[in-house]
């Protein structure tokens, strides 16, 4: 019989330890807050800290969540080099090797800060090329690249787990071979707040 009960005060104690509680996280919040709707914490870091198997955590809209909202797909190229988009005008006229873009009037407006460079002396590239070598069709198998340079592709930034394109794709191709290739610039441009 008491093998029984401690059974039973195991079981009700990992149940327990199994919640179902959201944790909420919110630009507004703080990290002294509990987490609730109506309290939430500041930092995904803290509610980590916080939660419990089976908890969810809610993330409200935030700056953390803003990519998208003002980047684009496309970079601008100085020298081979990729330019920092950034959010405002003002703001690449306060830095150099950034540019802007904003739809004016029906027309797409790109502003970039060269610093001292001149664009017309130096090798100025604007584009919106998605991949570089990229398949349109599914399951292309024993592709072999080698030798190649394949830059200044314009691709989005795409979470673990989806289709994510790039400079170079197999898109779902197996047994390529990529080897002896230059691939610069292969990451998005940095990003800024």
């Amino acid at each position: 019989m008491r093998v029984i009960a401690v059974t039973v005060a195991a079981l009700l104690f990992v149940m327990n330890a199994v919640s179902a509680d959201e944790i909420h996280v919110a630009k507004t919040g703080s990290d002294q807050n509990p987490g609730t709707a109506q309290a939430p914490c500041l930092t995904v870091n803290k509610a980590a800290q916080q939660a419990l198997p089976g908890d969810t955590v809610v993330i409200v809209y935030g700056a953390w969540l803003t990519y998208g909202e003002w980047h684009h797909r496309g970079a601008v190229y100085l020298d081979g080099v990729a330019l920092s988009e950034r959010r405002t005008l003002d703001e690449v006229r306060a830095t150099s090797n950034t540019w802007f873009t904003a739809s004016v009037e029906g027309k797409t407006l790109i502003w970039a800060n060269f610093g001292h460079t001149d664009p017309n002396a130096a090798l100025s590239e604007v584009n919106v090329r998605e991949c570089v070598f990229f398949p349109e069709k599914t399951g292309l198998g024993f592709i072999t690249l080698d030798g190649l340079v394949l830059m200044h592709s314009a691709e989005n930034w795409a979470p673990p787990g989806s289709h994510q394109k790039g400079a170079v794709g197999a898109n779902w191709g197996k047994g390529w071979t990529i080897q002896n290739c230059e691939i610069p610039f292969a990451l998005a441009p940095p990003r800024h707040p």
